[in-house]
């Protein structure tokens, strides 16, 4: 079975990338895609490049 990347998530990190000028690393995208897609709080210390996506995010290791 060949797995094809889905339309809606590929133009969400295309419309990600052109808003911040910058590319994210494919896993970061896909990540924060899903967090969105699902109404997810996304658990990480890289606090500052995923909020920059929309997600909601927490740092469980900080104070």
């Amino acid at each position: 079975m060949k797995v094809r990347p889905n339309r809606h998530v590929v133009a969400w990190v295309e419309a990600l990338a052109k808003r911040l000028r910058r590319t994210l690393p494919t896993i970061d995208a896909q990540l924060a895609a899903t967090a969105l897609h699902h109404g997810l709080t996304f658990a990480t210390r890289n606090i500052a490049d995923f909020r920059a996506t929309g997600v909601s995010v927490f740092n469980p290791w900080s104070d």
